[in-house]
């Protein structure tokens, strides 16, 4: 589950939008259908973003193209936004469990994320060339290196206490990934709604 907070200059309401929604490989009525729910659920809360994504492998099955989409998308005069970090929401959690939330971190990296980004100079486009400095970083990443820039350990004040400092160096819209590395989904719904709760206040 990927969600972001966005809290523009004009409101203290937290927003919510996803990373990016890749339209080529939804249909767009329920696209359209699922965000407009959204929308009336949180209250007019709702920051639609959509992109073409980095894993090019999403396209195959549907023999989708990804090279046009933010061309076309762009000529018609949609806004769009980017997102400017990207951690990983957890609280509550005992010097145990934060050592499992690291492994499941790193096996992320391992198993999903090096293999969808782009890690060959010859053949990532210029755009997405970062990614591969990126990938040779993850290939050797270890438990100590999951750092509070990396990911969101311990209590919900500290986990305040982080997203604080981020807001202090000028940055208005984080990424929370809760789902990672293939976590029990009632522990991602815990998990969020538990942010929500006792994290998400502290920037309202």
């Amino acid at each position: 589950m990927v969600m972001r907070l966005c809290r523009p200059a004009r409101t203290k309401r937290l927003r919510l939008a996803p990373a990016a929604t890749v339209l080529p490989l939804h249909h767009p009525i329920r696209v359209a259908e699922q965000w407009a729910t959204l929308d009336l659920l949180s209250g007019g809360r709702v920051d639609f973003a959509a992109g073409r994504g980095y894993d090019r492998r999403e396209y195959r099955p549907l023999n989708a193209s990804r090279s046009s989409i933010i061309r076309k998308y762009s000529k018609k005069g949609w806004r769009w936004s980017a997102a400017y970090g990207r951690p990983t929401g957890r609280s509550r959690i005992t010097t145990g469990e934060e050592e499992a939330a690291r492994a499941r971190q790193i096996r992320y990296y391992k198993e999903c994320v090096i293999a969808a980004f782009p890690g060959d100079p010859k053949t990532a486009p210029p755009s997405y060339r970062y990614f591969i400095a990126m990938v040779d970083r993850l290939r050797n990443v270890r438990p100590a290196d999951l750092t509070e820039n990396s990911v969101l350990l311990g209590s919900p004040a500290q986990i305040t206490d982080t997203l604080k400092k981020v807001e202090a160096a000028g940055f208005d819209e984080v990424i929370l990934y809760f789902n990672v590395g293939l976590k029990p989904h009632p522990q991602v719904k815990d998990e969020m709604a538990r942010f929500m709760a006792e994290v998400a206040p502290a920037f309202a």
